[in-house]
């Protein structure tokens, strides 16, 4: 059998196909990944679950934790400028270095971009005046100062109180008549109060600043602390050194002395009257 001869034109043509098929499968066919270049990665994560719901727990299918929503940036921003801006001013007090027990003082505190002498005078401020300089934070267009004190050791009642304006050349004060109930020494508390609302916005962000802060030492009020103790023991006083016995006995004698007294006055007329009838009748025989 007799081999036919192959030319070499065909045989570069047939190789040259074979490349070219063996290219375009390499490029088509991804390689399987070398377990040991994959050391140390990072494990894929699953894609995020689309069908969760806004609220719920993490666990339970088909929801994702709830996120409590956060302060806008803008509003946020606001309220630390204003409070950053406050105007800084002298604060004043008359708080007493010492009280006495239900002996009623009238405490006086205020606010001014300066306290002069001037200022003072025009409020009218009894008593010394103690100024702290440049030690309060507040808002011309309103800030109130609040006294606080333990209720048990005093009774607070405001005189002239809540927000108000404070500008210069209006300055202005607050007062409360402040009365010790026990002595001791007792906290009392003066603070500036500063309210601010963003635009646009229903929150109100309230902040104070403690401007007086110290324990005053109240006098015990000898005269006072014993009518207390009278008024709010006499029954049982009564009941201790008279008793019921002596009670039913002071009745007794009392009822019987009225009775001699109007016996004694029955009998004082009989006598009277008994004179007046025999003058009567010696002053008719003489005739």
């Amino acid at each position: 059998m007799k081999h036919k001869k192959v030319k070499p034109a065909l045989l570069i043509t047939l190789l040259a196909c074979i490349g070219i098929g063996s290219l375009f499968l390499l490029t088509r066919v991804q390689p399987y990944p070398d377990p040991v270049d994959n050391i140390g990665s990072p494990p894929p994560q699953p894609a995020p679950d689309i069908t969760a719901g806004e609220q719920g727990t993490a666990g339970e299918q088909g929801t994702v934790a709830s996120i409590a929503p956060l302060p806008r940036l803008s509003e946020e921003k606001a309220v630390k400028e204003f409070f950053d801006s406050l105007t800084v001013g002298d604060f004043f007090h008359n708080v007493p270095e010492t009280m006495q027990v239900n002996v009623q003082t009238k405490i006086e505190a205020g606010l001014a971009e300066e306290a002069t002498d001037e200022v003072l005078s025009r409020l009218d401020i009894e008593g010394d005046v103690t100024i702290e300089r440049s030690a309060v934070r507040y808002d011309p267009m309103g800030t109130e100062v609040i006294l606080w004190a333990d209720d048990e050791a005093f009774r607070v009642s405001p005189i002239k109180s809540g927000r108000q304006t404070v500008f210069s050349e209006d300055e202005q004060f607050w007062s409360w008549n402040v009365t010790p109930l026990k002595a001791g020494n007792h906290l009392i508390v003066l603070k500036a109060k500063v309210e601010f609302s963003p635009k646009d916005s229903n929150q109100t962000y309230p902040r104070e600043f403690v401007t007086f802060e110290s324990k005053r030492p109240v006098r015990a009020n000898i005269p006072y602390s014993f009518r207390q103790f009278i008024a709010n023991n006499l029954g049982e006083f009564l009941g201790l050194t008279i008793g019921p016995a002596s009670v039913a006995g002071f009745v007794t004698w009392w009822a019987t002395r009225r009775r001699e007294k109007a016996k004694a006055i029955a009998e004082t007329k009989k006598v009277i009257g008994f004179a007046a009838s025999y003058t009567s009748q010696g002053s008719q025989k003489g005739k």
